[in-house]
């Protein structure tokens, strides 16, 4: 995530707007933007990421550099988030990333044995 700063301003610049009216319209500090700039922040929460990711139409993938395309993945009409998919975002939301790896973790290994 050390590049963090640098693709929500290159995504700014593609677009023609400053860090700070991004930071308004979506509505977050201006500041969390800053700390990532200067260096007093490495990252932000899980909500602040989503808000960006949705406001310039790419992945959260792709907004914190593990993904080379802009384009979030084709997903099937329809197949919006359940409320149960909804509430498992929220509580991992609050999990530390390592908690939230753990989580990933075993999801996948389930939907491996749903497979088999």
């Amino acid at each position: 995530m050390d590049n963090l700063y640098g693709i929500i301003s290159d995504l700014c610049a593609s677009r023609n707007i400053s860090v700070y009216k991004m930071c308004k319209e979506i509505g977050i500090r201006g500041s969390v933007i800053s700390d990532l700039k200067c260096g007093r922040k490495k990252g932000f929460n899980s909500d602040t990421a989503t808000k960006i990711a949705h406001y310039f139409d790419v992945s959260v993938d792709y907004l914190l550099g593990n993904a080379e395309t802009q384009k979030k993945p084709a997903t099937d009409e329809g197949s919006e988030l359940t409320p149960d998919g909804l509430r498992i975002a929220e509580l991992a939301s609050l999990l530390s990333p390592e908690h939230r790896q753990q989580v990933l973790d075993y999801i996948s290994f389930l939907e491996s044995k749903d497979r088999q």
